[in-house]
């Protein structure tokens, strides 16, 4: 879990200074301190009456956390007159937003530009002279670490120098929780869920990021330059200076980066990108905010994405053009591991025309580079020399232009349905003559076939099922049927690399449901009991859009004999269109069967919003069948 830390950039000052008594304030004080941008500037929480930010430094006045008009007396005063003794840096490269702001409402005289002079640290840091604008990323979800789960969102701040090295240089902002290092899961969960975590905006070159989720977690990224003019530019870059190292509460499901990030658009343009969270928000929503604000009535908020590819992707990419025979040599020389490869390079390489020998190093060089990721920061010294050696072999042959890659760009999750199902539907339980109403709710559901930002995948927290009942049905009139806590389904990344067939896939369940039974007049539905399932085993890709996978899986429920069995599935994504398919066969050792089929279409109406329409059925001879439509939102 030490991973999971992040690092705190402790700029500003450690508290605010004292300051003399202010003068009182006169109504139009009164009104700029009321004014929502002013309250936006200071992450003031309507509802706790105070700032959602902890740290004592962020605030001109003693009592600036819970008083924006007190806040807005000391920082014009600190602003407006001379730097105190022991205040440290000026006031204006301290505050450097609030600077522009109040010159912008005309409470201090307008400047030239809008750094403050003598601010050499907010300088640097920003790059200012070089700074050409402003990037949000979006980065794909991670099942190896529950916070990124939903996916991640971080800032970039572009500049002209950068943008040769593909912004690799280039200051990347985060917003995360400081974990403790060796903290256990149940106590990150158990804090990240209830605020029990500070969070900050941290610094850090963008190829520290980089590294960690393209080259060591093989994950997607997709890159918004937001359309910003010189003032919101200016606006947002001198906010996030305020805020580096600032402490927040930290909230999972809500206070999150995603939420961070759009609070600071949001005062930077005066978009309305940071609508208020709910239950949740998930990262990948302030990206569905940008593309809403793609309309003709206003100006274009980002441009349209770039995609990124992980660094997988991008060996798979080098060995797609590889000749049939190339292929197999690198295949051969991966499998012989770093020792054996030096001896089996020049008889492999030996056969094959120059263009495909350059090729097929190029190809190993790449995988080498992956292999120098997923070992770090500990990295093996045979890993270090298995790259010395492929780049000595690659020097002694003759230079060439390196043809690009040809990669298809995979769409950004943005484009994709919303995180939240919700669900109408008929059903008709075993034995029964008539149908019931159903629905269903999930707070976040990537589902197996959608577009989204968790690639060969699916994952659904807090889904609540209920029905009405039966007419032959004893009890009220509607009942809860089933509740997920959560629902994961991971298909092992398919690469040409490993063979036919894909690394590991496993699926997991945890939840309470009922145990399907035939309808009798006047009995009672039976009762919730916890249910577990898991599953192992393997996936395909015949071909671009499908996967196929088969696994054998268990399922126990509280009460009952577990049952194992076959799980045959697939699903087929083409666009804005997708559908899935599969067979359960699961047998208990009492010899009772478990037998479920599942059929499911998605279509994407606009970006953020897509429909599904889905058949089940389910359960022991005569079985159950539902049938439904749902919605995204």
């Amino acid at each position: 879990m030490a991973g999971w830390a992040l690092a705190c950039a402790g700029l500003g000052p450690a508290g605010a200074q004292a300051l003399p008594a202010a003068p009182d304030a006169g109504p139009d004080l009164r009104r700029w301190a009321d004014s929502p941008a002013w309250r936006q500037l200071l992450h003031w929480d309507e509802t706790a009456g105070r700032s959602r930010i902890r740290s004592p430094g962020f605030f001109a006045s003693p009592q600036g956390d819970q008083d924006p008009l007190a806040e807005l007396q000391a920082t014009l005063q600190l602003l407006d007159g001379p730097v105190p003794p022991g205040a440290g840096a000026p006031a204006a490269c301290r505050w450097p937003a609030r600077r522009l702001w109040l010159m912008e409402q005309g409470l201090l005289p307008s400047a030239s530009s809008p750094l403050p002079a003598g601010c050499a640290a907010l300088a640097a840091w920003a790059r200012w002279d070089e700074l050409t604008g402003v990037s949000l990323i979006l980065v794909s979800g991670y099942l190896g670490n529950p916070a990124s789960t939903f996916g991640h969102a971080l800032l970039r701040l572009d500049t002209r120098s950068g943008a040769r090295v593909g912004g690799r240089t280039d200051v990347s902002v985060n917003f995360g929780a400081l974990i403790p290092p060796g903290e256990g899961a149940l106590p990150y969960v158990v804090k990240g869920l209830s605020g029990g975590y500070v969070a900050t905006f941290s610094d850090k070159p963008f190829y520290a990021n980089d590294l960690v989720y393209a080259h060591t977690e093989f994950r997607d990224m997709w890159v918004y330059r937001l359309a910003l003019d010189e003032g919101q530019r200016a606006r947002l870059v001198l906010h996030l200076w305020e805020l580096l190292g600032q402490a927040y509460d930290y909230y999972f499901l809500t206070q999150n980066c995603g939420w961070r990030l759009a609070e600071v658009v949001a005062w930077a343009t005066g978009r309305p990108v940071a609508d208020a969270p709910t239950a949740w928000y998930a990262p990948v929503e302030l990206f569905h905010a940008l593309h809403r604000e793609d309309r003709p009535e206003a100006p274009t908020l980002a441009e349209p994405p770039q995609y990124k590819p992980s660094a997988d992707r991008v060996l798979q990419a080098h060995f797609d053009r590889l000749a049939p025979e190339a292929q197999a040599a690198a295949r051969r020389l991966m499998a012989a591991g770093p020792q054996a490869l030096g001896d089996a390079l020049g008889p492999a390489l030996h056969p094959l025309p120059l263009a495909q020998q350059q090729a097929l190093l190029e190809t190993l060089l790449a995988w080498a580079e992956v292999r120098l990721a997923a070992q770090s920061p500990d990295v093996q010294s045979e890993s270090r020399q298995l790259k010395d050696r492929l780049l000595l072999a690659r020097l002694r042959l003759p230079a060439r232009a390196q043809p690009p890659l040809e990669m298809t760009p995979l769409p950004s999750p943005a484009l994709g349905h919303a995180p939240t199902l919700i669900g109408l539907g008929l059903g008709r339980s075993r034995g029964a003559a008539g149908w019931h109403a159903q629905g269903e709710l999930a707070a976040f559901s990537y589902e197996r076939a959608g577009r989204h930002g968790l690639p060969q995948g699916e994952l659904v927290a807090g889904h609540l099922r209920w029905r009405s009942r039966d007419r032959q049905d004893a009890g009220g009139p509607v009942r809860v049927e089933a509740a997920d806590l959560f629902q994961v389904l991971k298909l092992g990344r398919y690469s040409a690399l490993d063979g036919p067939l894909s690394r590991l896939s496993w699926h997991l369940r945890a939840g309470v449901d009922r145990r399907t039974v035939p309808v009798a007049s006047g009995r009672a539905p039976a009762p919730l009991r916890l249910a577990l399932e898991g599953g192992l085993g393997a996936a395909s890709a015949p071909w671009s859009g499908l996967d196929i996978w088969l696994m054998g899986q268990a399922r126990w429920r509280e009460g009952e004999t577990p049952r194992v069995g076959p799980w045959l599935g697939a699903t087929w994504r083409q666009g804005g269109v997708g559908a899935w398919a599969d067979w359960q066969h699961l047998r208990g050792g009492d010899g009772t069967v478990w037998r479920g089929q599942r059929l499911g279409l998605v279509a994407d109406a606009a970006p953020g919003q897509t429909w599904r329409v889905s058949l089940d059925r389910e359960g022991a001879s005569p079985a159950s069948l539902q049938v439904g439509v749902q919605f995204f939102r």
